[in-house]
């Protein structure tokens, strides 16, 4: 019965608190679950655990559109429809996904029609601020997440050889932290959340793209049953010309649960300024419906 209960408050807290979507696509939604959520117990010094907790395992499917598709830091200017599947496992102190993603589109539209990505998230704890009474709060988990993906492109990218032209890869580093402020105000430290993201993008004949992200979270509100979560990255990327900074794209995610049917309905929107680009101001807006497949919390080894 414990199990049953740990496993439903689990899934529960992806169904009604999934906050913003993670760097790599407007209804990737973030998956962090702290370890100690499942009964994991850390080291004093924050690296490892003495006790892995219950493992956990779950599937989910995402289904919808988005308008004016944002593939990376590349405005399409195309409107797509998707299947994005996921799976998770989580033990101990670490993370497995593996993503598959099917777009629809219309024909001739630089956007990927395939891609599948796996990552691998390793948690850690890190001690907190005192407040201004001396008393130190809970430590904070922190995630460090390792991703690679490949995708086809109908398309293909002209500056590419021809063996490579229908095949893209990329490399991300994810470091989802809280970062302490100086005392700001008079009721002692504060502290912000948020990721660090670094991503290599492959584009054939040994050309690459880097991308230099740090995306901001706010504390999710709650209305009633709808939770509303906002987030803002700002960043640069490298092509073979040099760096070019002041990218910005705020990102406003409105969730509605469905508890009787593990689902949730996602209302995204994603205002991006990219200064490199022909048309600066991007607008991507999302719709989708995301549900829970498959959920189970294994006994503890």
């Amino acid at each position: 019965m414990v199990g049953a209960r740990r496993v439903l408050a689990i899934v529960t807290l992806f169904l009604a608190c999934s906050a913003a979507a993670q760097e790599f696509d407007i209804f990737d939604l973030n998956d962090f679950i702290d370890p100690r959520d499942r009964g994991a117990v850390f080291r004093p010094e924050g690296w490892g655990v003495t006790n892995g907790g219950n493992p956990f395992g779950i599937i989910r499917a995402y289904t919808g559109g988005v308008a004016d598709y944002q593939w990376r830091n590349l405005p399409t200017d195309t409107n797509v429809t998707f299947l994005h599947l996921t799976g998770s496992q989580y033990w101990s102190n670490k993370q497995v996904n593996v993503k598959l993603t099917s777009f629809g589109g219309p024909e001739g539209a630089n956007l990927p029609r395939l891609r599948g990505t796996f990552q691998f998230g390793y948690y850690l704890t890190t001690e907190q601020p005192a407040d201004e009474k001396g008393v130190r709060p809970p430590p904070v988990a922190v995630r460090y997440l390792v991703t690679y993906s490949i995708e086809r492109n109908s398309t293909g990218d002209p500056a590419r050889s021809d063996a490579l032209q229908n095949v893209n890869h990329e490399f991300g580093l994810e470091a989802d932290v809280q970062i302490a402020l100086p005392q700001l105000t008079e009721n002692g430290p504060r502290s912000v959340t948020g990721s660090f993201v670094f991503v290599r993008r492959s584009l054939g004949d040994g050309n690459t793209i880097d991308r230099l992200t740090y995306v901001h979270r706010e504390k999710e509100v709650q209305l009633r049953t709808v939770n509303i979560a906002t987030d803002i990255g700002v960043g640069g990327e490298r092509d073979p010309d040099g760096w070019h900074w002041g990218a910005i794209r705020p990102m406003f995610l409105c969730t509605i649960p469905i508890p009787a049917m593990r689902s949730n309905i996602n209302l995204t929107y994603a205002p991006t300024w990219v200064p490199r680009t022909g048309r600066r101001l991007h607008h991507e807006f999302a719709l989708f419906l995301d549900a829970t497949l498959f959920s189970k919390l294994l006994p503890r080894p």
